[in-house]
């Protein structure tokens, strides 16, 4: 019996984060860089329903959202009845992203948002988007109001001596300002 499955849609990634095999300068080889082809997905997951999973989750080292039957890939899983879980960085999270992951039936979507201000999100994330990856998760959990999708924040503490001030910005900074 399988209970849970972990699958990766897209080895690559739109970031470089420090603590990410991803963000080191060998990187991923180009082989692991792919999109998985959607027969390869279904069959996967037929298989893993075959043998009793109950959870499906899209991670890995890529980045899920990039794949381009995201939203597909969720909407097949969810119409099998077993529970769908996904990782991103936001970053992808437009307008139209949003409104879809809310119809989708998504359950759970993890955003990992390493870095309490603008600052020490650029240097861990390795990217200037600190405001545009909040208005994303912001206008999400808008989005995702009253349907069955959930929306958690995964942070990091980058300093324990400091764990006391990083908690209290990421309070003010992500979770009042999102709203989640």
């Amino acid at each position: 019996m399988i209970k849970q499955l972990d699958m990766e849609l897209f080895g690559g990634c739109n970031y470089t984060c420090k603590m990410c095999p991803q963000g080191t300068d060998v990187g991923r080889e180009k082989e692991f860089k792919k999109c998985l082809k959607w027969d390869v997905f279904t069959k996967i997951v037929d298989d893993g329903i075959k043998n009793g999973v109950k959870t499906i989750t899209l991670h890995g080292g890529g980045e899920p959202t990039l794949h381009k039957k995201f939203i597909e890939c969720i909407k097949y899983i969810r119409n099998q009845d077993i529970q769908c879980i996904a990782f991103t960085n936001g970053y992808a999270l437009d307008k139209k992203l949003c409104q879809d992951i809310a119809k989708s039936g998504l359950s759970i979507l993890r955003i990992s948002v390493i870095g309490y201000n603008r600052e020490t999100y650029k240097k861990w994330m390795n990217i200037d988007a600190f405001e545009r990856v909040r208005d994303n998760v912001k206008y999400l959990i808008q989005q995702c109001k009253g349907t069955p999708t959930k929306i958690f924040l995964s942070h990091l503490i980058t300093d324990e001596k400091n764990k006391e001030y990083e908690l209290e910005q990421y309070k003010n900074n992500w979770v009042e300002y999102t709203g989640i």
